[in-house]
Protein backbone atom coordinates (compact mmCIF):
# COMPACT_ATOMS: atom_id res chain seq x y z
CA UNK A 1 0.00 0.00 0.00
CA UNK A 2 2.63 2.53 1.24
CA UNK A 3 5.25 1.20 -2.11
CA UNK A 4 1.83 2.04 -4.52
CA UNK A 5 1.35 5.26 -3.20
CA UNK A 6 4.95 6.77 -3.37
CA UNK A 7 5.02 5.34 -7.21
CA UNK A 8 1.84 7.22 -7.59
CA UNK A 9 3.33 10.17 -6.40
CA UNK A 10 6.41 10.04 -8.49
CA UNK A 11 4.22 9.41 -11.76
CA UNK A 12 2.52 12.42 -10.92
CA UNK A 13 5.73 14.08 -10.36
CA UNK A 14 7.38 13.31 -12.83
CA UNK A 15 4.66 14.81 -15.42
CA UNK A 16 5.40 18.43 -13.98
CA UNK A 17 8.82 17.77 -16.00
CA UNK A 18 11.29 19.01 -13.41
CA UNK A 19 14.36 17.13 -14.01
CA UNK A 20 15.47 19.21 -17.21
CA UNK A 21 16.20 21.71 -14.65
CA UNK A 22 17.90 19.56 -12.24
CA UNK A 23 19.85 17.04 -14.56
CA UNK A 24 22.80 19.75 -15.38
CA UNK A 25 23.25 20.17 -11.78
CA UNK A 26 22.79 16.86 -10.24
CA UNK A 27 26.27 15.55 -9.77
CA UNK A 28 27.01 18.97 -7.76
CA UNK A 29 23.09 18.35 -6.04
CA UNK A 30 24.14 14.24 -5.32
CA UNK A 31 27.42 15.77 -3.75
CA UNK A 32 25.68 18.29 -1.01
CA UNK A 33 23.28 15.18 -0.05
CA UNK A 34 26.20 13.40 0.36
CA UNK A 35 28.27 15.60 2.45
CA UNK A 36 25.12 17.36 4.40
CA UNK A 37 24.30 13.74 5.39
CA UNK A 38 27.39 12.96 6.64
CA UNK A 39 27.84 16.12 8.50
CA UNK A 40 24.08 15.32 9.81
CA UNK A 41 24.82 12.13 11.09
CA UNK A 42 28.13 12.95 12.41
CA UNK A 43 26.30 15.62 14.66
CA UNK A 44 23.26 13.65 15.23
CA UNK A 45 25.01 10.57 16.51
CA UNK A 46 27.07 13.37 19.20
CA UNK A 47 23.63 14.89 20.52
CA UNK A 48 22.10 11.65 20.71
CA UNK A 49 25.08 9.49 22.81
CA UNK A 50 25.18 12.62 24.33
CA UNK A 51 21.79 12.12 25.50
CA UNK A 52 22.29 8.66 26.33
CA UNK A 53 25.50 9.89 29.03
CA UNK A 54 28.44 9.77 27.05
CA UNK A 55 30.96 12.85 28.01
CA UNK A 56 28.92 13.68 30.57
CA UNK A 57 30.94 15.86 32.84
CA UNK A 58 29.85 18.67 29.99
CA UNK A 59 26.11 20.02 30.17
CA UNK A 60 23.81 19.18 28.06
CA UNK A 61 22.58 22.40 27.15
CA UNK A 62 26.43 24.09 26.52
CA UNK A 63 26.88 21.17 24.38
CA UNK A 64 23.63 21.20 22.17
CA UNK A 65 24.08 24.87 22.08
CA UNK A 66 27.53 24.21 20.19
CA UNK A 67 26.57 21.60 18.17
CA UNK A 68 22.47 21.84 17.43
CA UNK A 69 23.36 24.50 14.46
CA UNK A 70 25.43 22.58 12.67
CA UNK A 71 22.79 19.54 13.12
CA UNK A 72 19.99 21.64 11.98
CA UNK A 73 22.09 23.47 9.10
CA UNK A 74 23.27 19.90 7.88
CA UNK A 75 19.54 18.76 7.72
CA UNK A 76 17.98 21.28 6.03
CA UNK A 77 20.19 21.05 3.33
CA UNK A 78 20.00 16.98 2.99
CA UNK A 79 16.44 17.56 3.03
CA UNK A 80 16.70 20.11 0.16
CA UNK A 81 19.09 18.06 -1.93
CA UNK A 82 16.91 14.98 -1.51
CA UNK A 83 13.90 16.63 -2.74
CA UNK A 84 16.05 17.78 -5.80
CA UNK A 85 17.33 14.25 -6.24
CA UNK A 86 14.08 12.75 -6.16
CA UNK A 87 12.89 15.96 -8.58
CA UNK A 88 15.15 14.72 -11.02
CA UNK A 89 13.89 10.88 -11.75
CA UNK A 90 10.78 10.25 -9.48
CA UNK A 91 9.59 7.30 -11.01
CA UNK A 92 12.69 5.27 -10.31
CA UNK A 93 13.56 6.86 -7.05
CA UNK A 94 9.73 5.64 -5.90
CA UNK A 95 10.41 2.66 -7.29
CA UNK A 96 12.98 1.64 -4.96
CA UNK A 97 12.27 -1.08 -2.54
CA UNK A 98 13.21 0.76 0.71
CA UNK A 99 12.18 4.13 -0.31
CA UNK A 100 9.18 4.13 1.29
CA UNK A 101 10.85 3.09 4.75
CA UNK A 102 13.24 5.37 4.57
CA UNK A 103 10.59 8.42 4.39
CA UNK A 104 8.55 7.56 6.83
CA UNK A 105 11.84 6.38 9.79
CA UNK A 106 12.91 10.33 8.84
CA UNK A 107 9.23 11.61 9.37
CA UNK A 108 9.71 9.37 13.17
CA UNK A 109 13.18 10.70 13.50
CA UNK A 110 12.06 14.36 12.94
CA UNK A 111 9.10 13.92 14.75
CA UNK A 112 11.45 12.38 17.85
CA UNK A 113 13.52 15.11 17.61
CA UNK A 114 10.08 17.57 18.09
CA UNK A 115 8.31 16.50 20.74
CA UNK A 116 12.17 15.59 22.66
CA UNK A 117 12.52 19.55 22.00
CA UNK A 118 9.28 20.62 23.38
CA UNK A 119 9.09 17.96 26.24
CA UNK A 120 12.69 16.80 27.29
CA UNK A 121 14.87 19.55 26.22
CA UNK A 122 14.10 21.52 29.30
CA UNK A 123 14.30 18.38 31.37
CA UNK A 124 18.21 17.56 29.48
CA UNK A 125 19.25 21.15 30.17
CA UNK A 126 18.34 21.37 34.01
CA UNK A 127 19.65 18.34 35.80
CA UNK A 128 23.18 17.04 35.22
CA UNK A 129 21.90 13.04 35.49
CA UNK A 130 19.90 12.38 32.24
CA UNK A 131 16.32 11.06 33.31
CA UNK A 132 15.12 8.14 32.04
CA UNK A 133 12.97 9.89 29.15
CA UNK A 134 15.26 11.96 27.50
CA UNK A 135 17.93 8.64 27.30
CA UNK A 136 14.96 7.27 25.39
CA UNK A 137 14.58 9.95 23.08
CA UNK A 138 18.22 9.71 22.40
CA UNK A 139 18.50 5.58 21.67
CA UNK A 140 15.39 6.04 19.77
CA UNK A 141 16.57 8.96 17.79
CA UNK A 142 19.81 6.52 16.98
CA UNK A 143 17.75 4.01 15.77
CA UNK A 144 15.41 5.54 13.74
CA UNK A 145 18.65 7.51 12.22
CA UNK A 146 20.48 3.96 11.62
CA UNK A 147 17.36 2.16 10.01
CA UNK A 148 17.23 5.56 7.51
CA UNK A 149 20.93 4.83 6.76
CA UNK A 150 20.33 1.21 6.45
CA UNK A 151 17.14 1.72 3.98
CA UNK A 152 19.33 4.04 1.77
CA UNK A 153 22.34 1.54 1.01
CA UNK A 154 19.44 -0.83 0.50
CA UNK A 155 17.86 1.25 -2.10
CA UNK A 156 21.00 1.26 -3.73
CA UNK A 157 21.62 -2.28 -3.96
CA UNK A 158 18.05 -3.98 -3.84
CA UNK A 159 16.22 -4.34 -7.54
CA UNK A 160 13.75 -1.97 -8.44
CA UNK A 161 10.14 -2.75 -7.39
CA UNK A 162 8.97 -6.10 -8.95
CA UNK A 163 6.72 -5.60 -12.45
CA UNK A 164 3.35 -4.89 -11.52
CA UNK A 165 3.92 -3.42 -8.10
CA UNK A 166 3.76 0.21 -10.76
CA UNK A 167 0.84 1.43 -11.73
CA UNK A 168 0.65 0.92 -15.99
CA UNK A 169 2.32 4.68 -16.25
CA UNK A 170 5.36 4.23 -14.15
CA UNK A 171 5.71 0.75 -15.91
CA UNK A 172 6.04 2.45 -19.29
CA UNK A 173 8.29 5.14 -17.92
CA UNK A 174 10.76 2.89 -15.93
CA UNK A 175 11.38 0.86 -19.20
CA UNK A 176 15.34 -0.09 -19.81
CA UNK A 177 16.80 1.21 -22.86
CA UNK A 178 18.29 -1.16 -25.21
CA UNK A 179 22.51 -2.29 -24.89
CA UNK A 180 24.62 0.32 -26.03
CA UNK A 181 26.20 -0.65 -29.44
CA UNK A 182 29.37 -1.90 -29.29
CA UNK A 183 32.43 -0.22 -30.68
CA UNK A 184 35.07 -1.52 -31.92
CA UNK A 185 38.61 -0.58 -30.70
CA UNK A 186 41.92 -1.15 -32.80
CA UNK A 187 45.07 -0.94 -30.90
CA UNK A 188 48.21 0.61 -32.54
CA UNK A 189 51.65 -0.64 -32.13
CA UNK A 190 53.69 1.68 -29.28
CA UNK A 191 55.89 2.80 -32.17
CA UNK A 192 52.06 4.35 -34.14
CA UNK A 193 52.64 6.54 -30.53
CA UNK A 194 55.82 8.60 -30.87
Amino acid sequence: MLETAWSDAGVAVEQLGLDAWIAPVYPLVRLAHILSMAAFFGGILLLDLRLLGVRAAMSFSAFSAYVLPYVIGSLAVAMGTGVLLFLNDPVAVAARPYFPYKMALIGLAVLNALVFQVFGHGKAAASRSLPRTVRSAGAASLALWFGVIVCACFNKLGPAVAPGALPFAAQLTVEKAPPAAVIPVTVRDKRDWR
